[in-house]
């Protein structure tokens, strides 16, 4: 295709299914997202660090039963079909297009890691795995599902492997703490291994109270310790479990997209089963997980989500609950401002998405207010209830007087060489 005249998608051609997917998607991923801006790092892993109200335990049982990792699962499956309808079709553009796109969604990504300071990016892998799949554009369903299934089952497979080591260390470090002996080079090596990884996941209170007042103290602190820390936590697991994470759902997504799902061209029925069997298996499996935690005393192997097998397929069920639900919702018809507001957030996500960042950063670090490890987790969730109401406001008002959000805008400039006319009162 001839780059110079491709241009971006027209308001008429917009698909709401997708738009009022990305939008619940992103809202959605906040819930989870909050823990990292206004607490301590690991803090998701036990609601009892700072005591363990009723409410915080009833906060961690919801989000973890219906939120965690399945808004993560359902906003990559919709990148997936983003980059099939950008790629594929009567209206496709070209590699060049496609590779030129997710450069600069790249770019917004480090933006996101390194200027805004949130080490829960997934811009970065998104445009990587972006990268990677163009190649399969045109591979029918079936075999995304199969390759996308295939690599969830081996990721599943490996990290429960991870975790029966670091169990077999943690009973060695333990061992040896209570009854002493003669250990040999690769028994010291592997206490050593579970004694970083333990300080690593689950610090002290002293740690934590020095993470919290170099996150919270200064403009010099917060970056000084985002660099130090999580910005090289981050890289690292961007290779080696966050990539794979985004391929496993981008593949699935694509394989929605391919057979209909996404754009809500299946049946009520289709829609309301694939609802009940994902909210049925997922909040099952999620549930087991939940109660082996809660026994253990938040025992961390028990905590740590990717050491569980079922982890990934509940996570994925559940996404399957809510991608039913909402497609369910929409044919029913008319929801009223609400369907507006979250197709228009969804049509303005990368403004959106990136807005949390911005905003959190100003309260919780010290760039703002530095008030991260000032409340508790339930807490936490009317700072998410603002944000909502806000961006479901703001969106629509946007959009009544621009054709884009102001970064859609922007990276669709970037993409084509030029900023399309964007004011509704412009001559274009």
């Amino acid at each position: 295709m001839n780059t110079t005249t491709a241009t971006p998608t027209s308001e008429q051609d917009r698909i709401e299914a997708l738009d009022v997917l990305r939008g619940f998607a992103v809202l959605g991923i906040l819930l989870v997202n909050i823990l990292g801006f206004a607490l301590y790092t690991h803090a998701n892993l036990n609601p009892l660090f700072n005591g363990g109200s009723l409410a915080d335990l009833l906060a961690w049982g919801t989000i973890d039963l219906l939120v965690e990792g399945a808004m993560r699962a359902l906003f990559s499956m919709l990148f997936g079909a983003s980059l099939l309808l950008f790629t594929t079709g009567e209206n496709a553009k070209g590699a060049w297009l496609h590779y030129k796109r997710n450069f600069w969604l790249l770019i917004f990504g480090l933006i996101n890691v390194f200027v805004l300071m949130w080490g829960g990016d997934v811009l970065l892998p998104y445009a990587l795995v972006g990268f990677l799949l163009y190649p399969l554009r045109n591979v029918r369903a079936s075999r995304l599902y199969v390759l996308g299934f295939a690599l969830m089952l081996a990721m599943s497979l490996t990290y429960t492997g991870m975790g029966q080591l670091m169990e077999f260390t943690r009973d060695l470090a333990y061992d040896q703490s209570t009854n002493g002996g003669t250990l040999t080079q690769e028994d010291q090596e592997a206490i050593e291994f579970w004694e970083n990884f333990l300080a690593e996941i689950q610090p002290t209170q002293e740690d934590m109270a020095a993470e919290l007042a170099a996150r919270g103290g200064s403009m010099t602190s917060a970056y000084s310790w985002h660099f130090a820390e999580q910005g090289k936590i981050y890289i690292e697991n961007v290779l080696t479990y966050i990539i794979w994470d985004a391929m496993i759902m981008m593949l699935i997504g694509m394989g929605l997209y391919k057979s209909g799902v996404m754009q809500g061209h299946r049946s009520m029925r289709f829609c309301i089963v694939l609802s009940l069997v994902g909210f049925t298996s997922g909040s099952l499996l999620n549930a087991s997980e939940m109660h082996k935690a809660f026994q253990s005393g938040f025992a961390i192997l028990e905590t740590y989500p990717l050491f569980q097998f079922s982890y990934h397929f509940g996570r994925l069920a559940i996404a399957f609950g809510w991608l039913g639900l909402i497609l369910a919702l929409l044919k029913l018809g008319d929801q009223g401002a609400v369907r507006r507001g979250l197709a228009a957030v969804g049509r303005m996500a990368l403004t959106n998405y990136l807005m949390h960042s911005l905003v959190f950063m100003l309260i919780f670090s010290g760039v703002g207010l530095g008030l991260v490890g000032q409340f508790s987790r339930s807490e936490v969730y009317v700072f998410v209830l603002a944000m909502w109401a806000f961006q479901l406001w703001f969106s629509p008002w946007w959009l009544a007087r621009f054709h884009y959000g102001p970064l859609e805008w922007l990276w669709r400039g970037l993409t084509y060489g030029k900023l399309p006319v964007n004011s509704r009162g412009a001559l274009a």
